[in-house]
């Protein structure tokens, strides 16, 4: 009878290994799923980034073009371009120009920068995610070793108690 009760626990110790392993197996191929997603989203980022970059540089072709209408249509009128107010409105588009140049950027790095602090967190989730995956494997093994031994500790107890009754009875006839 007591190998019954060794057999049930070797079984619930098997169980609780398997149990063990495939939470292991989830909570790591959930965290490289996580360090993938990561990666995506720094290139993402990078993209942003060299997205702003483009953008500034065909926002200075409109810069340029405007400048030059104004040119021409100051030099229609006989209009000094060189100097007085003529320079000055030229001066002030191209300031203009450089100050939207400068704003398309900082929008551009300020949405890489967001993307890669995504990318951080994405990558920390990963980290916790293993972590748990460690403490759920850990714990659905100690709860199987528990099974294990607390049938092997009542199956004992059962057999022991049994042959107690059983020399009880035997001394009673």
């Amino acid at each position: 009878m007591a190998f019954g009760f060794i057999a049930i626990a070797a079984l619930q110790l098997w169980q609780a290994h398997e149990q063990s392993e495939r939470i292991d197996d989830v909570a790591e191929e959930t965290a490289r799923a996580n360090e993938a997603n990561a990666d995506l989203i720094e290139i993402d980022a990078h993209a942003a980034e060299q997205d702003g970059f483009t953008q500034s540089s065909r926002y200075q072709s409109t810069i340029d073009t405007t400048v030059g209408s104004q040119r021409v249509a100051f030099a229609s009128q006989d209009v000094d371009v060189s100097s007085g107010t003529a320079k000055a409105i030229q001066e002030e588009t191209r300031l203009i120009g450089f100050l939207n140049q400068q704003a398309i950027q900082t929008v551009a790095r300020n949405k890489a920068s967001g993307l890669r602090m995504q990318a951080r967190n994405v990558r920390i989730g990963a980290s916790l995610t293993r972590a748990q995956g460690d403490v759920n494997s850990a714990s659905a093994f100690e709860s199987g070793l528990l099974r294990g031994l607390t049938t092997v500790t009542l199956g004992s107890s059962e057999n022991s108690s049994g042959s107690q009754r059983k020399l009880l009875t035997d001394k009673e006839a």
